[in-house]
C-alpha cells in the first residue's frame, strides 16, 4: 500500500504519519467486510458525522462563514432528501 503521506511536507505530518498509516490500514476495504458498509444508512450516518465535524470546525474558527455554510448545508439536505425519496420510490436492484 502506498504511503498516505507521500508528497506532504511539514513537521506536523511527520509526527502524524504513523497515525495516518494506521487509519488507512483500518479503512482498507480488503480487510473490512465491505458488504455491511455499502448501505444508504451507513452513507447517511457517515455524512452526518462529517457534517458535525465541519460545523464544529467552523464554529471554532469563527462565525464569519456560518451563513455560507448554512446555505451549503441546506443545499446538501435538499439533495439528500431527494435521493432518499428516490431510493424509496425506485429501490436499488437486487443481485
Amino acid at each position: 500500500m502506498a504511503s498516505p503521506t507521500r508528497g506532504v511536507t511539514g513537521v506536523g505530518w511527520k509526527r502524524a504519519a504513523p497515525l495516518v498509516t494506521q487509519i488507512a490500514e483500518l479503512l482498507d476495504c480488503k480487510k473490512m467486510k465491505t458488504r455491511k458498509w455499502k448501505t444508504y444508512t451507513a452513507y447517511s450516518i457517515g455524512c452526518g458525522i462529517v457534517w458535525v465535524i465541519i460545523w464544529v470546525l467552523v464554529a471554532i474558527a469563527g462565525s464569519n462563514h456560518l451563513h455560507a455554510l448554512l446555505l451549503v448545508f441546506a443545499g446538501w439536505v435538499i439533495g439528500w432528501t431527494s435521493a432518499t425519496i428516490a431510493r424509496a420510490v425506485y429501490p436499488p436492484p437486487t443481485n
